[in-house]
């Protein structure tokens, strides 16, 4: 008992020590150990030169200084881990930013873990900062977990060029995160560490002992499948078991040994009818879900990744399948665009059971969330293993498929000696078709454009460090040994085009994957008296410009979308919002033709910009069919440290036309050529420009 009483009282003392250090942390870089360029406490990511600066500071004495002249490291970033996640609904990072040649992107960092799984992350590259400029403070704002087991804060530059970083302050819903920390009592941040604790020891991975080899008997097979619908069923529909009364997970795995019994759709409806107390009342509340209150999208939350599971325990396997089904099942707006949900569970039932090893296991999963039909849907962090798998290496090409070929349309590495236009046939003296077809059954994608688009991405990975290739090039075969880099250190994204600039001296032309914050309203009052306005929409935005931009272009609001939602009460019912509108009453709206480009690059917020501005008076969306894959996304953890992510709104058109799978069909159908390739010219914007041009 004393020994206890001792423990405690240490516990406490370390804790108002620690709470003290927390209370006088220094988030402004301004102390530092002896001998030490590095901030006290804080840590660095990547591999760039980070220092402290004594001549370029906001305030203070000192700021961090990040440089990089190296091509060959991807990123440098100075980071501080918080001691504590608090209560509270948003977490917010501001600090200051100098910057000086720099090219590529630099910003904030804010990362939100729990059991080393990202919860949230920003690093403000979306705001593409980059360039030059004078001490600037930026903020980032994110949804706050108080279960989080870690949060980072940081700065981050990725590219060449300098950047400097002072006065970091961290706000819990606009208090300053050390007051929060001071206000709290000591017994408060126990009970937190103890949240902490009990959290890390939840996701513990204990074996269930359930094994299944060789082949799997059809009555088993029915058996396992009524029991996926019944677990899944009582997670949404039964008011003690969505309120977190019963470890979910850990009543699956129990009743699994029983499927092999002739009598188990008795045992089922005895199972059953155990959870019977929680039948037949309203659920206002899941332990495993709510829905974002702003947007209303699905949050699943608790739900273990196990990320020490045994690749050979059939339990965990089954229970991958079996919580991912049940999500879409009752949670995805566009379940019915997925290949036969039903058939899905049946027949990924014995596949799961046969995987034996981590590789096998996870392209399963891969596999299996192909059936969704979703773009936004794919493995996030997948491992080395799935990543030697594709190859950790890449050759640095871009690829598309172009009239039936797979053609090379931008080179990253200018001393290859491969032209644009140059159609590969054969990979390591194998042809193509074989490569294409093993990768197909791993792409991800709403529809045929989404997936052939994944399979590019893939195409040249590789293990070595050179690959062959067989081009074919004016009707003659060449072979081409083509030096790779690793794939982190590929960005096939970056297209270093500027936000906006003028065509033929009356169309303006705007870019919103360069975009800054704001910069559109500047854009607009240029281009106001422009005969046409071309906006590539073929990337994604680097800030948000629906209604801003629409505010330009309309003479009037106009309704444009409306999304359907689920709902805690009412599992796989989706209701729809009103529609929402843009625009305003204006009657100085911009009178020219106005221009979206659209290709299968085009995805989820791109998507939704074009559906409000394609509702400008005199607008025409011109090029190909887009990825298909609009709304919010919600994440689903998985067994095995696995993330994917799913569509959580369904998106439509004023009138009920769906977005999701179909895409936004052009008003006019330009496809890509062989000839437009090699001749440089981009045929979907000159299609655009003669458009626009036309007196008709």
């Amino acid at each position: 008992m004393k020994k206890s009483f001792f423990i405690v009282l240490l516990i406490i003392f370390c804790s108002c020590s620690s709470k003290s250090q927390i209370v006088n942390a220094d988030y402004r870089f301004e102390e530092y150990e002896k001998g030490s360029h590095i901030p006290k406490n804080w840590f660095t990511w990547g591999g760039y030169s980070i220092a402290k600066d004594s001549i370029h500071y906001n305030s203070g004495n000192y700021a961090v200084n990040i440089t990089s002249n190296d091509d060959e490291k991807p990123f440098g970033s100075i980071a501080y881990q918080l001691p504590y996640s608090l209560p509270g609904k948003k977490i917010t990072l501001e600090g200051y930013i100098k910057t000086k040649n720099v090219k590529g992107r630099v910003g904030l960092l804010l990362r939100i873990d729990k059991d080393d799984e990202s919860l949230e992350f920003d690093n403000m590259y979306s705001q593409n900062i980059n360039g030059s400029g004078d001490w600037t403070k930026y903020k980032i704002t994110l949804p706050n977990h108080m279960d989080a087991t870690n949060i980072y804060i940081g700065g981050i530059l990725s590219g060449n060029g300098e950047v400097w970083f002072d006065d970091f302050s961290v706000y819990i819903d606009g208090k300053r995160y050390q007051d929060v920390v001071s206000t709290m009592d000591n017994k408060d941040l126990l009970f937190k560490e103890a949240v902490t604790k009990e959290s890390e020891a939840n996701n513990n991975y204990i074996d269930s002992n359930f094994r299944i080899y060789g082949a799997v008997s059809e009555n088993q097979i029915n058996n396992l499948q009524d029991l996926a619908k019944e677990w899944g069923y009582l997670k949404y529909h039964n008011s003690l078991v969505s309120s977190g009364a019963y470890n979910w997970d850990k009543e699956l795995l129990e009743i699994l040994p029983l499927t092999v019994d002739n009598d188990f759709k008795s045992k089922l409806i005895h199972w059953k009818k155990s959870f019977k107390k929680g039948q037949n009342h309203d659920i206002e509340y899941n332990h495993y879900l709510e829905f974002d209150e702003n947007v209303g999208n699905p949050i699943f939350k608790n739900e273990p990744n196990y990320p020490k599971m045994d690749w050979k325990d059939t339990g965990y396997k089954l229970l991958t399948l079996f919580r991912l089904w049940n999500m879409v099942e009752y949670f995805h707006p566009s379940k019915h665009l997925a290949n036969n949900w039903n058939g899905v569970l049946r027949k990924y039932i014995p596949e799961f059971i046969e995987t034996d090893d981590e590789v096998s296991y996870k392209l399963t999963v891969l596999r299996l969330i192909g059936e969704i039909n979703d773009t936004h849907s794919t493995i996030l962090q997948m491992g080395k293993m799935i990543d030697s798998f594709f190859g950790m290496n890449i050759a640095p090409l871009e690829i598309k498929f172009i009239q039936n070929e797979f053609v090379v349309t931008n080179i990253l590495n200018k001393n290859l000696d491969i032209k644009k236009g140059d159609i590969i046939t054969k990979i390591n003296e194998k042809n193509i078709d074989r490569n294409v077809n093993i990768l197909k059954k791993y792409a991800i994608g709403s529809n045929e454009s989404a997936r052939i688009r994944d399979v590019c991405f893939k195409l040249l990975r590789t293990n070595n460090k050179f690959i062959n290739l067989t081009i074919k090039r004016d009707n003659k075969e060449i072979n081409k040994e083509v030096f790779c880099t690793p794939i982190g250190q590929v960005n096939f994204f970056n297209k270093d085009l500027p936000s906006h600039k003028e065509l033929d001296n009356d169309i303006g032309y705007i870019y919103p994957g360069s975009l800054k914050k704001g910069e559109i309203n500047k854009i607009m009052k240029k281009y106001l008296s422009k005969k046409g306005l071309i906006i590539d929409l073929r990337c994604y935005p680097s800030d948000f410009i629906v209604f801003n931009l629409s505010d330009y272009l309309l003479p009037k609001p106009v309704e444009f979308v409306k999304f359907s939602k689920g709902s805690i009460e009412n599992p796989g019912k989706f209701n729809f919002a009103s529609p929402l509108t843009v625009g305003r009453n204006n009657s100085d709206y911009y009178k020219g033709k106005v221009v979206i480009l659209v290709d299968e690059y085009t995805q989820s917020q791109a998507e939704y910009t074009v559906m409000a501005l394609k509702t400008a008076p005199k607008a025409k969306v011109i090029g190909s069919q887009t990825a298909g894959a609009d709304g919010n996304i919600s994440k689903i953890n998985l067994p095995g440290n696995i993330s994917t992510m799913i569509s959580g709104l369904g998106v439509y058109y004023p009138n009920g036309d769906e977005t999701q799978g179909i895409g936004i069909v052009p008003d006019v159908q330009v496809n890509l050529t062989i000839e437009g390739i090699k001749s440089g010219k981009d045929e979907i914007l000159e299609s655009a420009k003669q458009y626009i041009l036309n007196e008709n």
